[in-house]
């Protein structure tokens, strides 16, 4: 029970008993409102993921490497884990072509690269892949960017994500 206030809001504290199922909830004033609440658990993460700028200038349309790594929050590597990436390209217009007309414009991300791997006894992983870009468009003053995720599960089934982007077009300067 509660009772509202002079602007008609009212507050107040539930407590969820233990071993209730966690989820969606649903929290009704019969013949008034309702509304829907998320009852979750939070677990500290343990390990983070990151993956470091490319030892090597990238290029268009020539291979690229990133290498990443999983370590615990405490100092150590994760020592062994399975790792999901994927990358995706994302075209950026200059501004002058956006308001032409005839241009077909398709600025979603599309993926162009996607594979697994395992971590190696220092937490470490590499992401090897090729930006690719249409050498036809040279011309049209685009540029590039390419969004690199890697997801880590460790072996007990915990699962982070690290994120590295790169901008590369066909000149060095824009």
């Amino acid at each position: 029970t509660g009772t509202t206030n002079e602007f008609g809001t009212a507050s107040g504290e539930i407590v969820v008993p233990p071993g209730r199922l966690l989820g969606a909830w649903s929290l009704q004033i019969p013949g008034l409102a309702g509304s829907t609440i998320s009852v979750e658990e939070y677990k500290r993460p343990t390990f983070e993921v990151t993956l470091e700028r490319p030892s090597e200038e990238p290029r268009l349309n020539r291979p690229a490497q990133l290498a990443g790594e999983a370590r615990y929050y405490f100092g150590l590597p994760v020592a062994s884990g399975r790792v999901a990436w994927r990358v995706e390209r994302i075209v950026v217009r200059p501004w002058w072509r956006l308001w032409g007309w005839g241009h077909s414009i398709d600025e979603r991300p599309r993926l162009i690269a996607s594979g697994s791997t395992t971590l190696d006894a220092d937490g470490k992983f590499e992401v090897a892949f090729t930006p690719e870009a249409d050498e036809r468009e040279k011309a049209s003053g685009a540029t590039y960017r390419f969004r690199t995720t890697a997801e880590v599960t460790d072996d007990g089934g915990e699962t982070r994500s690290g994120e590295r982007g790169l901008r590369l077009g066909w000149v060095g300067v824009e």
